[in-house]
């Protein structure tokens, strides 16, 4: 079975707007085995919508997505253009009309017309509820093709995918095809070289995809509905490979990992940032629950902050500079100590782009671990983009949580 996914709207082919749907929906297809023929953005314009999805049905896909373009104003018209090239009537869902008005009037205020446009349905077609927003979706059936439009939120679009058109619209898959096996702290191509002996094993039966990024490297494999190889042996072969290096599976995030560790352990985490800016916090604080494990953290961009709360030693600073081993080292010990946290963190460093010496290039950072016994300190030259060395620092320091909840420091 193929699917088609077409996403609509001005903002996306001007770039304003990153289309994040497309690549979701992509792997969703793909873990039930449902391969992706095409996947096009187009304007907000109804010839241009029409054009694309008569494409997508005269190469038979099985299930046609489109999303963006069902809220209210002027420009949102893909409801328009699927009733012209399908012929299908609209029709106004008085009730939904009426509930939309009632969410209006509970906020003090009066529904625009505008907002009538979302009421619209095709005679014959299935609603898809949205949870999260105003906009439904619609399902029509056209020949073999199953057609879904969708609003453009990520968010919203994601709900009512898995809810309804994954659970009421899309077969099951007999067998995982898909795993991806996340590593952090690892080169792509040192880690090529770890998993050769298994590569070499099952070249001829799975597919393999190296996925690099800023944040880790991630391995997907891949086998055919239709094959009888289990791919959850595999996998475990492969894990064996990768060793320490491996922290999860699929969508787990880092993040997520450390911090069940740390629950499952009953040790609390505490964080002194520099250059990461509260990055570190952010990555943990986005995880539900971290407030069972994560007790706070202190970020302390100016040198004076760092001695008036972190009671670090001026001279320290003065002989070492605010980049150093010493300064990281007494952040990760002051913090704990303050916080009383099992576990103190302590970053400092260059992220550039200016700042950056010889001695000290721009990319430079010092994280230090402390615990009830030591403080352990590694020197990091990361990549030299701001926001990027600010996340990656953040994730180094969360991967050397993750090592010393293994007994890994």
């Amino acid at each position: 079975m193929k699917a088609s996914i077409i996403t609509i709207g001005n903002e996306l082919l001007a770039g304003f707007t990153v289309d994040t749907n497309s690549a979701w929906l992509g792997r969703r297809f793909a873990n039930r085995g449902i391969s992706v023929s095409k996947k096009v953005s187009v304007a907000d314009d109804v010839h241009a919508i029409c054009r694309e999805l008569e494409t997508a049905l005269l190469d038979k896909s099985d299930f046609i997505i489109l999303t963006g373009g069902l809220g209210p104003t002027h420009d949102d018209i893909t409801v328009d253009a699927v009733s012209n090239l399908l012929n299908l009537k609209r029709t106004i869902d008085t009730d939904y009309l009426n509930e939309l008005k009632l969410k209006f009037g509970k906020r003090g205020m009066k529904m625009p017309e505008n907002n009538t446009n979302q009421a619209y349905v095709y005679t014959g077609s299935e609603i898809i509820p949205n949870a999260g927003g105003s906009a439904r979706g619609l399902a029509v059936k056209k020949n073999n093709s199953s057609v879904f439009v969708l609003p453009g939120v990520p968010y919203e679009m994601k709900q009512m995918f898995v809810d309804t058109i994954e659970s009421e619209y899309l077969p099951e898959c007999d067998k995982k095809c898909i795993v991806t096996l996340r590593t952090m702290g690892i080169a792509e191509s040192r880690l090529a070289e770890k998993i050769q002996v298994v590569l070499d094993k099952w070249a001829d039966t799975l597919m393999v995809a190296f996925l690099p990024s800023h944040l880790g490297v991630d391995v997907r494999l891949t086998i055919q509905p239709d094959n009888d190889l289990n791919l959850d042996i595999i996998t475990e072969e492969f894990k064996r490979s990768i060793g320490k290096y491996f922290f999860g599976l699929d969508e787990e995030k880092l993040e997520e990992v450390v911090l069940s560790k740390l629950q499952s352990q009953r040790k609390t985490l505490a964080v002194a940032e520099s250059c990461s800016g509260g990055n570190l916090a952010r990555f943990i604080t986005s995880v539900s629950g971290s407030s069972n494990v994560f007790l706070g953290g202190i970020v302390a961009y100016n040198n004076d902050l760092k001695t008036e709360l972190l009671n670090i030693d001026p001279k320290v600073i003065e002989k070492n500079g605010a980049v150093s081993e010493a300064v990281a080292e007494q952040m990760a010990l002051a913090v704990r100590e303050k916080t009383g946290a099992d576990v103190g963190i302590g970053i400092t460093g260059i992220s550039g782009p200016t700042g950056g010496t010889l001695e000290k290039p721009v990319g430079l950072v010092y994280i230090a671990l402390s615990d009830a016994i030591e403080v352990n300190v590694r020197r990091f030259v990361l990549i030299d983009q701001r926001i990027l060395h600010q996340e990656m620092t953040s994730y180094v320091a969360l991967n050397m949580t993750r090592r010393w909840c293994d007994g890994q420091q």
